[in-house]
């Protein structure tokens, strides 16, 4: 196993294009033009790669069943760029008619093809081999070993009609001696853990996970390739993300951005088919348009707010770029055909350009490569001028007490853990907040299971809310936290300690800083970058009264839920409470945890909640209720008490 803080020399980020997405409706009569285009730019101005993906009988996606077919006019349209395939479906299809396709496009391109495999998710993909979906994870990992086999040049003996062995190789023999090949990782940490395994590379995405959660399976991604014998130096990370980089913020926040709703929504058919994939069922047919309309909107806004697409200026984007290259990921690839006008992208491409110029530079310092989110480092200080406590306390001039502070989270309807320590005395500038502590002696003996102690984190958090200008005596706003980019530990915490939180510019209503835990020497212990918080808005909630209940109860027959009628027998408060019990037990039940682990008053977005168990909730509360309850409501952050 490799050490999580090991150094490693870095490399330059690569950036390469991505299609996935166009319809087979596209009015223009080359169909293809976006896809000819963009990657001669691409190949003219040294960027890595085109990738192709592997598409099957919809209509978004249409124009891609086959990464060969195109990948063979693209060799002859392009000199230098990597031509990927992302991915061939490899249960689809025998190994050996792959190995001989892609052995065609290396002669055609000079040498320039790599292969991406994945495994498949959609069931009607496999029509062509339906006997082969149950265990397409295994049936993947065999081809892959029979391409490599037949890519080198070796023989295979198979059975031939006669049932005698017949002996076979491919040809032409490709020009590549071995075949740079990747694994196409949806998710699963078992994935990336069998792509270090195979030394293989990786392909994934941002769409079901954020950076900290990619950053956690980048990291078991690399000790997988270390514990295996390989160099994970080697390893290379390879990240999908729609994209449009431009000046122009009104066409951004215009017709890109409308572009992108409309794609998500016009492949929420596939909805179905991913929930299956992961072993949910559950019945989309019971949303109405409205609320799937609300439902792709959420989906959309969130990939947005945390940056999982690459939407804005050149400055912007590298920002998000940055962070990505501090995770590990070697190489971006921009989605560019989600519905914007061909010639709108084209004129955007040198946008784009500058971009991969600004992370172009080989010889560029990279620090430290591959560090996880979450980290236990071996350095015991981080030295910087404006941490120290002294200079802090001189620009935070307004000193108040840890009683005031807690009168006011408590206005705010806030919870936070009772064994948490309390800050004894604030501090507060311009957009930064000091903060003094103690750990009992009970938590700083309890706190030896931890690194650092999840309650003294709770404590420090709360110090960013302090930054606010509005928090003061006649505040009463409630800040739900909505992200987090990375917590680093580099040490565990004595019993004294300080937090100090600093403000950084947001917008859409999220409040975004930074909070550092240090102790009385100026030795930052943790450090909690990109904490994310936004003003809880419940405005659009309705009320369950009583006569709520009562008019739902008269539009379905009484004897579908007994509960429902158990809860009208009963007195306005009592129902409250039962009400409140029963919701805690649904989502204890999709979440797959104990009721006593969740907290009533706490987002149910920010306590595991995804958008399809979001979905499951709100089919088995209007089951039981028999009343209507958006599905907007748990994924916008309701919690508990509200709903």
């Amino acid at each position: 196993m490799i050490s999580p803080s090991k150094p490693f020399e870095r490399r330059r980020v690569e950036f390469g294009l991505f299609f996935f997405s166009s319809s087979e409706s596209v009015t223009d009569r080359d169909k293809y033009g976006l896809l000819m285009e963009s990657s001669k730019y691409a190949d003219e101005h040294d960027f890595s790669s085109v990738w192709i993906p592997e598409r099957h009988f919809t209509k978004e996606g249409g124009l891609y069943p086959n990464p060969a077919v195109l990948h063979a006019a693209l060799a002859r349209e392009t000199r230098r760029i990597g031509l990927r395939a992302g991915s061939v479906v490899m249960p689809l299809h025998d190994p050996i008619r792959v190995a001989e396709e892609w052995a065609m496009v290396d002669h055609l391109s000079n040498g320039r093809v790599g292969l991406s495999f994945a495994s498949g998710w959609h069931p009607n993909d496999f029509v062509f081999f339906p006997q082969k979906y149950a265990d397409r994870h295994e049936e993947m990992y065999r081809g892959i070993e029979t391409v490599q086999k037949l890519w080198r040049g070796e023989s295979m003996t198979l059975n031939g009609v006669d049932g005698k062995p017949v002996e076979v190789r491919i040809y032409p023999t490709p020009l590549q001696p071995d075949l740079p090949f990747w694994i196409t990782a949806a998710g699963s940490p078992q994935t990336f853990e069998k792509a270090g395994e195979l030394n293989a590379r990786l392909l994934t995405h941002l769409f079901n996970q954020g950076f900290e959660e990619l950053a956690g399976k980048i990291k078991i991604y690399r000790e997988s390739l270390a514990a295996h014998g390989h160099d994970p130096r080697t390893g290379w990370v390879t990240v999908a993300v729609p994209a449009f980089v431009t000046e122009d913020e009104g066409l951004l926040y215009g017709e890109v951005q409308d572009s992108f709703r409309r794609y998500i929504r016009s492949a929420s058919y596939l909805f179905k088919a991913f929930a299956q994939n992961k072993g949910r069922q559950i019945d989309f047919a019971r949303l109405s348009e409205h609320e799937l309309d609300e439902y792709v909107e959420w989906i959309c806004d969130r990939l947005m707010t945390e940056k999982r697409v690459l939407f804005g200026t050149v400055e912007r984007c590298s920002e998000m770029i940055g962070e990505l290259s501090e995770l590990g990921v070697d190489e971006v690839i921009c989605q560019l055909d989600f519905g914007v006008r061909t010639d709108t992208v084209l004129q955007s491409l040198p946008y784009l350009n500058q971009l991969r110029e600004l992370f172009d530079c080989a010889a560029a310092p990279r620090g430290m490569i591959h560090e996880p989110v979450i980290e236990v480092a071996t350095a015991a200080t981080i030295s910087h001028s404006e941490l120290l406590l002294g200079d802090i306390q001189a620009r935070c001039s307004e000193e108040f007490t840890g009683s005031k502070h807690y009168e006011q989270l408590n206005r705010s309807s806030a919870e936070f853990d009772s064994r948490a320590p309390k800050l004894e005395r604030l501090w507060r500038g311009d957009g930064e907040a000091l903060g003094q502590l103690g750990l009992s002696e009970d938590l700083l003996w309890e706190a030896g299971a931890f690194t650092v102690h999840p309650a003294l984190l709770d404590s420090c958090f709360q110090l960013l809310v302090t930054t606010l200008p509005s928090n003061g005596d006649d505040a009463e706003q409630y800040y739900q936290p909505v992200g987090l980019r990375s917590l680093q530990v580099y040490g565990r915490p004595e019993q004294r300690l300080w937090t100090h939180a600093r403000l950084k510019p947001n917008g859409n209503g999220i409040v975004e800083g930074d909070v550092r835990i240090l102790n009385e020497n100026d030795v930052v212990v943790a450090q909690a970058l990109g904490l994310q918080l936004q003003l809880a808005d419940y405005s659009h909630l309705e009320e369950l009264d009583q006569c709520d209940v009562q008019a739902a109860a008269k539009a379905k027959p009484a004897e579908e839920s007994l509960f429902r009628n158990e809860l009208l027998r009963r007195a306005p408060e009592e129902r409250s409470n039962l009400l409140q019990t029963y919701i805690c037990e649904q989502v204890a039940r999709v979440l797959d945890l104990a009721p006593s682990k969740i907290n009533v008053q706490q987002p149910v977005n920010t306590i595991g909640l995804d958008s399809l168990m979001a979905i499951q909730l709100k089919n088995r509360i209007e089951g039981d209720l028999g009343v209507n309850v958006p599905v907007a409501t748990f994924l916008r952050g309701a919690s508990i008490a509200e709903l």
